[in-house]
């Protein structure tokens, strides 16, 4: 059975991460914003704000499991790169893609085409 993403709005998001600048002439990072975006229509549906500019991705995690239902599909960012996030999206029935990191090794197990059009 197929999982179309697109036929539901609600089901395919991007998350990211971004340091959010001081608006005092300091420009000084005033902390990080980590942001969900839904991307059909490219609007936020979520956005959270810590003070800490240093802070990791992975402190976002509890908030963006309890904002997926499951059948969504989300694009991560690599600082989301561990197996039990990962472990617990695919628990939730959360499909995901992330870029690998620098030095992952891989298997390829099956190729399911050689074509590279949709």
């Amino acid at each position: 059975m197929e999982n179309n993403y697109f036929g539901n709005k609600n089901n395919a998001k991007l998350s990211d991460g971004a340091f959010y600048e001081s608006s005092c002439q300091s420009e000084q990072i005033a902390g990080k914003i980590f942001t969900v975006i839904d991307l059909v229509t490219r609007l936020p549906v979520e956005v959270w704000f810590h003070t800490n500019p240093s802070v990791s991705e992975t402190k976002f995690e509890t908030a963006l499991l309890n904002l997926l239902p499951a059948k969504t599909l989300i694009l991560l960012d690599r600082g989301f790169y561990h197996f039990q996030f990962l472990e617990q999206l695919i628990n939730q029935q959360v499909d995901f893609i992330t870029r690998l990191k620098a030095k992952a090794s891989i298997q390829v197990l099956k190729i399911f085409t050689y074509d590279h059009s949709l």
